[in-house]
């Protein structure tokens, strides 16, 4: 919670290094706890396993004490509560869906749901550095920070849950900007450039007034922005089509 909590940015801070100071030194925490290395439940099992506290003891043997099996339930709630079976969610205006297999995140990727009407050829994932997502924390200066969709591109971020088997949380946010960042870290021996994925809610209204981003930055819903970078198991996708809506 503490590395999630700090990882939030100002993106005052992003888009004055965007334009004309491409030399502000970010910390980029890692994240704990380490979530495990999981695969994707086949197609024909994802449909007949349900997300259910059932399923994780009858199924996956999870012992309801657990640590694992308590955050899986955290990752039922999400799922079951707070996404609803049209695909919206308490905030106006997202889009939101749990996926179970690879077969089911295509689907959602090649639907209009999240990315709007597009040819699904011409989707484009962003991703941090894997180097960026594991073990320590990383200090670097911007080198360059690149616009990949502003608030008229729909794009899309996708999040691994915990829980037995892979599990998505892909998600429509109204009016983001996902930005790239090149940095160069601070380690004089190391002179490999690494790439950083940051998402910033240009729309902060309705959000709950206890939200880490206001915490964090000192604000209040409706405010300020929500800016944080996309670490370990996020993944952005952008859909590059002419036609946006």
């Amino acid at each position: 919670m503490a590395a999630l909590e700090r990882n939030f940015m100002d993106v005052a801070e992003l888009s004055r290094s965007r334009r004309v100071e491409p030399s502000k030194y970010y910390v980029i925490y890692s994240e704990i706890p380490e979530v495990p290395v999981r695969s994707f439940l086949p197609a024909e099992l994802a449909e007949v396993i349900p997300l259910t506290n059932k399923s994780l003891s009858e199924i996956f043997k999870l012992h309801p004490s657990s640590l694992f099996a308590k955050n899986s339930m955290k990752t039922l709630q999400i799922c079951n509560e707070r996404v609803h079976k049209d695909g919206t969610t308490v905030m106006d205006g997202e889009a939101a869906v749990c996926t179970t297999s690879l077969e089911g995140l295509q689907t959602v990727l090649k639907s209009p749901l999240l990315l709007g009407p597009h040819n699904a050829a011409n989707i484009r994932a962003v991703v941090t550095d894997p180097r960026l997502q594991c073990c320590s924390d990383f200090t670097g200066k911007i080198v360059e920070v690149r616009l990949e969709a502003d608030e008229q591109q729909r794009h899309a971020i996708c999040h691994s849950l915990m829980y037995p088997s892979a599990v998505y949380l892909c998600h429509f946010v109204p009016q983001g900007r996902l930005y790239s960042v090149t940095l160069k870290p601070s380690n004089a021996d190391d002179e490999e450039l690494v790439q950083a994925v940051g998402i910033c809610h240009m729309d902060t209204r309705g959000w709950d007034p206890l939200h880490l981003a206001f915490l964090n930055v000192h604000t209040t819903p409706g405010h300020g922005e929500a800016c944080h970078w996309l670490l370990k198991g996020s993944i952005a996708f952008v859909n590059n089509d002419a036609y946006q809506k």
